[in-house]
């Protein structure tokens, strides 16, 4: 019998970003982006860096955790991959070789489909350091696989029919050498396969492979190197692909200081790849480790820097890249809200629509290095802002919550190969759908979209409230502990309340009256404080009355957000 928990998760809402249309009878919900651009006013310089009143709330959602059918593993949810239903979590294993399990999920919720674990596996292989998976199709890792007694890596391709899984082929490169570390860091998009070797050459100079499926036979097409390679860049750790375009990073490049980090963008024409453009951070200093991990999706590009200064020294960012024709152009350099020194924000990303997860895998809001994932959103305006800020109930120090995550549309998916949830050590993965109903005195469209199962004018009620909705220009803080339930061996019991409110602070009301939250010389139109999303051009009215005399100010978002990264080997 799989071992399914569903744990409630703390989803910390410290700043909302809303979008909202003055003619609509209703707010939006959150992560909708309906925006007006109708307001022309001027808005003062001051309203793209005002910090209007902060809502906090706790948001009360069922985490899934997910664990092997049998035994205990050894750091499980090392590496996580989803493509709509179908996920994908791999253990690198301690006195075995490792494995990578499928997860499928129906209308029960998920349920594990198949162990993989590769033919010729030996121990110490790090079979599962990496996965992807795209459709019927699942890319495993195995950075440290001896071939002819060198230490090369490979990587396995394995298939599914009529849901059964098989290994299809094993994946070497073409110049395999000793300690080329093949195998690091993997993406798969259909028929293409990318696979990070950042030891490869023999000047250690790095080198990201592509394959392509060609009748069930998987070729190599090319090998993918910088056009100022040079000794221990580090190039393919970390690879992601979209189409005809690939993006490896090379966290060590040196141009702009030791180990400053860049990644680099190719395209494929026919069947030939060509080096596009090289990014760096324009705030690039020596040890920030630029690169360490990617996330790629039609012309956007993110690269995390999990060592680089934010909020407080190191705590890490992201760097957003767009292309224009040819041109890759930095946009915003994304970190935590409430980052600390160490976080390691930026240590993990992923990239699904308008939808970010970025993992800060030192987070300490749950113990010392317990971890936290964030989820951004974009906006109208094209920018990206913080909108949740997610832990588990039953995180403890050292669990590294967030390192790694995985996102498929609403799905998100996090790793804790630390947790010690089975046995020490043993792991975790945790999926959360980031369109669940949300907290009383957030917007809401439907009873379905509210915890509180009451939707009063666009806006959730308390329970206790029932139809009467929210009161009007107050955010609410709901403080939920663990509801327990059956788990396995070291199972996530019920954590008290105090426990779970620990890392959110009492609520702070908005004040209804415009006049004292709107940022200093923006316009005001009656109950409106029309504010503008970050970037230009983006001016919308939020609050009002949406239909009703009531009042409820809603907060906006100007501070940069966040993005992630992926670790390097040590």
């Amino acid at each position: 019998m799989n071992r399914l928990l569903t744990l409630p998760v703390v989803l910390l809402t410290p700043l909302l970003t809303l979008c909202v249309a003055p003619d609509l009878a209703r707010a939006s919900p959150i992560g909708a982006t309906t925006c007006s651009t109708s307001v022309s006013s001027p808005l003062p310089e001051d309203v793209l860096t005002a910090q209007p009143p902060r809502i906090e709330s706790l948001k009360h959602e069922g985490l899934t955790k997910l664990f092997p059918e049998e035994g205990a593993p050894f750091r499980f949810g090392f590496s996580v991959a989803v493509d709509g239903d179908t996920a994908i979590v791999g253990e690198r294993g301690d006195v075995n070789h490792g494995a990578a399990y499928i997860f499928v999920r129906d209308g029960a919720g998920w349920t594990q489909q198949a162990k993989l674990t590769n033919d010729d596996g030996k121990v110490g292989d790090n079979f599962g350091f990496s996965v992807a998976v795209s459709g019927d199709t699942a890319l495993v890792g195995a950075f440290l696989s001896k071939n002819e007694g060198m230490l090369t890596g490979a990587a396995y391709i394995f298939t599914r029919s009529g849901g059964a899984w098989k290994q299809q082929q094993k994946l070497l490169a073409s110049d395999a050498g000793g300690f080329y570390l093949f195998g690091e860091a993997v993406a798969l998009s259909g028929d293409v396969a990318l696979v990070g070797s950042f030891q490869a050459g023999k000047s250690r100079t790095g080198g990201a492979y592509v394959f392509v499926n060609e009748g069930g036979t998987w070729i190599e097409q090319a090998k993918l190197e910088a056009d100022d390679a040079k000794h221990a860049d580090d190039f393919g750790i970390s690879v992601a692909l979209s189409g005809d375009t690939a993006l490896v990073g090379a966290d060590a490049v040196g141009a702009e200081g030791e180990a400053s980090g860049a990644a680099y963008l190719f395209v494929r024409d026919g069947h030939s790849w060509t080096q596009q453009a090289k990014v760096t951070a324009s705030d690039k200093s020596e040890y920030k480790f630029f690169g360490n991990t990617v996330a790629l999706q039609d012309d956007t590009a993110i690269v995390g820097s999990y060592l680089t200064e934010g909020p407080a020294s190191s705590s890490g960012a992201a760097y957003v890249f767009t292309r224009e024709g040819t041109t890759w152009t930095e946009k915003q350099k994304l970190t935590a809200s409430d980052g600390q020194a160490s976080d390691g924000f930026g240590i993990s990303l992923a990239l699904s629509g308008d939808k970010m997860a970025i993992g800060a895998y030192d987070d300490d809001d749950k113990g010392t290095d317990s971890g936290s994932t964030y989820v951004f959103q974009r906006n109208c305006e094209g920018a990206w802002v913080e909108e949740l800020k997610i832990t588990a109930s039953d995180s403890d120090s050292g669990d590294e919550f967030g390192y790694p995550v995985a996102l498929s549309g609403d799905s998100l998916l996090v790793g804790a190969s630390l947790h010690d949830g089975q046995a020490q050590d043993s792991g975790a993965a945790y999926f959360h759908s980031l369109s669940g109903p949300v907290e009383p005195g957030l917007p809401c469209v439907d009873d379905a979209g509210c915890v509180s199962g009451s939707c009063h004018d666009g806006v959730c009620g308390s329970s206790e409230a029932g139809a009467g909705g929210a009161e009007a220009g107050a955010a609410t803080t709901t403080t939920v502990g663990s509801t327990g339930g059956a788990g396995g061996t070291g199972g996530a019991g019920g954590a008290p309340a105090s426990s779970a409110s620990s890392a959110s602070s009492a609520s702070s009301a908005a004040p209804s009256d415009p006049e004292d939250w709107c940022p200093t010389g923006t316009p005001k139109d009656g109950s409106l404080c029309v504010i503008a999303a970050v970037g230009s051009g983006c001016a919308v009215p939020v609050g009002g009355s949406h239909g009703s005399s009531s009042v409820r100010p809603l907060v906006t978002l100007f501070a940069l957000g966040l993005l992630a990264r992926r670790r390097a080997v040590t």
